[in-house]
């Protein structure tokens, strides 16, 4: 059987979005439902990333964008949002023992997503990490010419 290059990169979209729906659904399903944006805020607030200028370049998103997610953690008491003490015109997040314990659940469902699809690829681990990598290294390239 011949398949095109075209066919096969239709189906890769619409892998992407099939794992995009699952991941949606699993941070709908949390005590307190979640966006991928305000999981990933979350995520970030919790490795150190507290500017909500440097959420957004990450995101590749205006800040504005980002402000609005985070405005609706603070709201939910998962963020707290303070003046920086260096810079008293920018303003840092931090995460609540709420926001905190709600991460966690998150990530343990994130884990558990995780760890099917790489059963559920019956790939060799080696060789799924390659081909994502520079996959993604790829798409990276692609989107930095974008911006």
């Amino acid at each position: 059987m011949s398949i095109s290059a075209e066919e096969v990169g239709r189906r890769l979209i619409r892998l992407g979005s099939r794992i995009h729906r699952l991941q949606v659904e699993r941070l709908e399903a949390l005590s307190t439902p979640l966006s991928i944006r305000q999981y990933r805020i979350l995520d970030r607030v919790d490795q150190g990333i507290t500017s909500l200028g440097r959420l957004a370049e990450l995101a590749r998103r205006q800040p504005s964008t980002i402000s609005k997610s985070a405005d609706s953690l603070v709201r939910q008491g998962l963020l707290t949002r303070q003046e920086a003490a260096e810079d008293r015109r920018a303003m840092v997040l931090a995460l609540t023992p709420a926001g905190a314990a709600l991460l966690a659940e998150a990530r343990a469902a994130a884990g558990d997503l995780a760890e099917w699809l790489v059963e559920a690829s019956g790939m060799k681990l080696e060789d799924l990490a390659t081909f994502i990598d520079g996959l993604y290294d790829e798409t990276e390239k692609v989107m930095d010419g974008l911006g």
